[in-house]
């Protein structure tokens, strides 16, 4: 009993001196003080951030403070922090408060790797490239770019002579007779010139299409590939928030072995711990499905990603300039494409109005002579009343096709620019909040020290502590997903803009350079008869000229 009191005098006296020894701070008052001094990084910043002022361009220069860029390992107070954005900074901010590429981690095999750099990992247009060469729906839409190669050829017979053969029967046998005839066809009412044009503006659509599939499939991998980083990014937390919760763990089981704590406690951090090993593996399934997407998307395992370089980042005047750029979609190629496929058939159903002209040369070959005509050079001239009957109607109805036509163009012009406006206000809402989460995850990673500092003083409870934790690792991760939301909506807006120049595609834009390449490896004599002229899928003289940019250069 004796040793039991000395035991609570020294437990007791200890207490007394730890609470003079502390600074007289009310439980009360320890919170605001310490998210007023984790707001104090931000007095600078403005309270209203203009989104119509015209965007700066900064780079990661404007960072103070940089990522590293390999996985940490390190303790929640480690977090980079963005420093406040001043006035003279604030027309700037909103798209320049995104991170800089180069301090984003790099998504490994591996569930976090400190060997692969971002410098040896693969970046987005290079898995890119690998899908538009390897995909299937490339291939189906090559074919079908061949396809209308011959097409147009074709459709150039009907410029060059031909042979017709005819044979007529009698009652009997030796009155009948065989003439051949070679004709050259003069007039047909138009029908050849549109049947060619007819051929030529389904070519082009055909490289339209083949665009408009590689524009689809870019978006199904953008999509992978930031599910991969993103993940990883969400490992890399979960494991920083784990390994928080077991130093956390092995602070109160020796309290709770020396008497201080309950061991309700300890189950408390036990149960913790299980349900960030649970989210660990939610984010780790996550990447294994994305892993598996981008897989079947590049037909082989998908190699090191890192996160897109500053050149592909949307500078403010690409953001100016964006509506424009709808007129350059392939979606809006397609459409145009369609009207003039249209107008030309209509072109080609009113032909039949018109009479044929040829110059024909007979020449009987046996039988009995019934004609003096069949041996000899003649114009003919053909017409047939129900032809023109029958075209007629035709022409109104596929005239009324054009009209449809057009006003598809019309409805997809619209549907595009509202997509772009909702896409650039998301690019600039994520970039506004990153830089305002990265300030918050500081904050709650300050406040997750002054708790530790108060629990051990007694003046806060071990829940209290816990839920700072878990508060700080929830904005990490917020902080995470708004960046990875980041990039994703602005290489979405890189693709549908058509401004593959900035991730190295510009060469699949030019069906021109594209059939030069294609002559190349086949029949290059074919390709110098063949007219290329109006093939230029982005150099359409009825396509309006974007704001900055040289005639005819989007």
């Amino acid at each position: 009993m004796t040793s039991r009191l000395n035991h609570c005098r020294r437990g007791a006296l200890l207490v007394v001196l730890s609470l003079l020894l502390l600074p007289t701070v009310t439980p009360a008052q320890a919170p605001v003080a310490d998210v007023e001094t984790a707001q104090s990084a931000a007095a600078d910043q403005p309270r209203k951030l203009q989104l119509d002022t015209q965007i700066g361009s900064q780079g990661p220069a404007s960072k103070t403070v940089k990522r590293r860029s390999k996985p940490r390992r390190t303790k929640p107070a480690a977090i980079a922090t963005t420093p406040a954005v001043t006035e003279a900074a604030a027309p700037a901010a909103l798209v320049d408060a995104a991170p800089a590429p180069e301090s984003l981690p790099a998504a490994t095999d591996s569930q976090i790797s400190d060997e692969a750099t971002p410098a040896s990992a693969t970046g987005v247009g290079e898995v890119l490239d690998r899908v538009f060469a390897t995909h299937p729906s490339i291939q189906q839409a090559l074919g079908a770019v061949e396809a209308s190669r011959y097409a147009i050829e074709g459709a150039r017979a009907g410029y060059y002579p031909y042979a017709q053969v005819q044979s007529a029967v009698a009652n009997k046998s030796e009155d009948g007779n065989t003439t051949i005839s070679i004709v050259q066809p003069l007039w047909d009412g138009g029908l050849t010139r549109a049947q060619l044009e007819e051929a030529k503006q389904r070519r082009e659509a055909a490289f339209a299409n083949l665009t408009q599939v590689r524009l689809t499939l870019s978006q199904e991998v953008i999509t992978a590939v930031f599910d991969i980083l993103g993940a990883d990014a969400q490992l890399e937390l979960w494991d920083q928030y784990i390994s928080n919760l077991q130093k956390s763990r092995g602070t109160i089981e020796r309290r709770a072995e020396s008497g201080v704590a309950p061991d309700a406690d300890v189950q408390t951090v036990l149960v913790r711990i299980s349900l960030a090993e649970s989210g660990r593996e939610t984010a780790r399934t996550q990447r294994i499905t994305a892993r598996s997407r981008l897989s079947s998307l590049m037909s082989q395992p998908p190699p090191p990603l890192r996160w897109p370089d500053d050149g592909s980042r949307l500078k403010a005047e690409d953001l100016g300039g964006l509506l424009d750029r709808v007129e350059y979609h392939p979606l809006m190629t397609v459409d145009r494409q369609a009207i003039d496929i249209q107008k030309a058939v209509a072109k080609g159903s009113k032909a039949s109005i018109w009479p044929q002209l040829s110059l024909q040369h007979r020449q009987q070959l046996d039988g009995t002579e019934f004609d003096p005509s069949n041996d000899a050079t003649l114009f003919v001239l053909q017409y047939q009343t129900t032809n023109g009957v029958r075209a007629y109607q035709a022409g109104r109805a596929e005239q009324a096709r054009v009209v449809a036509a057009e006003q598809k163009l019309a409805a997809t012009r619209a549907n595009l620019q509202a997509q772009f406006r909702s896409d650039t206000a998301q690019l600039l809402a994520f970039a506004t909040q990153i830089a305002s989460q990265d300030r918050a995850a500081t904050a709650a990673t300050n406040l997750v020290d002054s708790y530790q500092r108060q629990f051990e003083a007694g003046r806060k409870s071990w829940l209290e502590l816990l839920n700072a934790i878990r508060e700080a690792h929830e904005s990490r991760l917020q902080a995470a997903n708004t960046e990875r939301a980041y990039w994703q909506t602005n290489l979405r807006l890189v693709l549908q803009a058509t401004l593959w120049d900035r991730l190295g595609l510009q060469g699949y834009l030019d069906p021109l350079a594209a059939a030069d390449a294609e002559a190349r490896k086949s029949d290059s004599q074919f390709w110098d008869r063949l007219s290329l002229d109006g093939l230029r899928l982005n150099h359409r003289s009825d396509a309006p000229t974007p704001a900055g940019t040289a005639e005819g250069k989007p």
